[in-house]
């Protein structure tokens, strides 16, 4: 039982943890808000946490209708916030957020065309060197056919 709790608290920790990224106090409020009503009102609600599920009335319900209502419900009005939620954010979080996922596809690319060119120099450098290593035996070839030709004569 101490570890379900424990659970909790980690969870709660969790959400207040992640309240700090906004840009100023009303977008880490707005954060806070989506933390909130994404995370811990529907592990409240699937954890049953202090049995909450016995004190809402379609959750309570012995029929399974009323069940699946609940839930449906519940995911209905997730499905709303989640919708409306990005037309609270102003029009200078919207662009600040939007110059940092460029930002950061931008990054991702310069990192796989950095991998794919220190791939192409190090297929080059394997080249050169199974090349040198090619004209090696064919001047040692050379020289052992010169020295059978100067021995035979």
């Amino acid at each position: 039982m101490e570890e379900n709790h424990c659970n909790y608290r980690l969870f709660i920790y969790d959400i207040f943890l992640l309240m700090f990224e906004g840009i100023t106090v009303g977008y880490k409020i707005i954060t806070f808000i989506e933390r909130f009503l994404f995370l811990f009102i529907p592990f409240i609600l699937i954890a049953n946490v202090g049995g909450i599920r016995n004190k809402l009335q379609l959750f309570k319900s012995r029929k399974k209708s009323n069940k699946a209502i609940g839930t449906l419900l519940v995911i209905i009005f997730m499905s709303i916030i989640f919708v409306n939620l990005p037309n609270f954010y102003s029009t200078q979080f919207k662009q600040e957020k939007l110059v940092a996922s460029v930002k950061l596809e931008a990054d991702k690319k310069i990192k796989a065309d950095a991998k794919v060119q220190e791939e192409a120099q190090a297929n080059a450098k394997l080249l050169t060197d199974a090349k040198a290593k090619l004209d090696a035996q064919a001047k040692n070839e050379a020289k052992l056919k010169v020295d059978a030709q100067a021995k035979a004569e």
